[in-house]
């Protein structure tokens, strides 16, 4: 678990631009069981990896980060592996555990080209050496980051098995804001 840091009010440089503070800005990796590897076999077993806002915490979360290191990657395919069979689902959970939102609206992500077809996904880079795709939240919520309450959850659910590529991780970008 991560130590809370102090938090502070916006500040105003003296060009009359505000500022944060970056002991308030977080990021972490979604994980399962503590493990930020999303290189498995989902295909029996789905496999949830998920990032879940800590007591006495509020998260504004703007942007999920998907990088996948591999060979030879193309759009038709995820990574270099053939297209999944049921995909990547993206989804928000209560702290009683009941799914809420499913982002993508009953779609998921099987190929590399879903990462920029769905609202919010742009790729930043996709060639010979992997793919770096990034969900920025405001895009797909109405224009305004997500605010997420203590016990929720944000969670990428991985259906198929992926263990043939090199490398696989989520990574979530957002505030830390005070709660009340």
């Amino acid at each position: 678990m991560t130590r809370r840091p102090p938090l502070e009010q916006p500040k105003t440089h003296r060009l009359g631009i505000e500022y944060i503070d970056y002991n308030q800005m977080y990021s972490n990796f979604y994980r399962n069981a503590g493990s930020t590897d999303m290189v498995v076999n989902g295909s029996v077993t789905p496999v949830e990896f998920s990032i879940t806002v800590p007591d006495g915490w509020d998260i504004l979360a703007f942007k999920t980060s998907i990088h996948i290191i591999d060979t030879n990657v193309h759009a038709d395919e995820f990574g270099s592996i053939p297209a999944l069979t049921n995909g990547l689902r993206f989804y928000l959970k209560d702290p009683d555990g009941l799914e809420l939102l499913d982002f993508l609206a009953g779609e998921t992500v099987k190929i590399n080209g879903d990462l920029a077809a769905f609202a919010g996904f742009n790729v930043s880079q996709m060639g010979s050496r992997g793919i770096v795709a990034d969900w920025i939240i405001n895009e797909s919520t109405g224009g305004r980051p997500m605010r997420l309450r203590p016990g929720y959850s944000l969670n990428i659910l991985v259906q198929d098995n992926v263990s043939a590529l090199t490398h696989m991780e989520a990574t979530l970008q957002g505030l830390i804001l005070q709660t009340l």
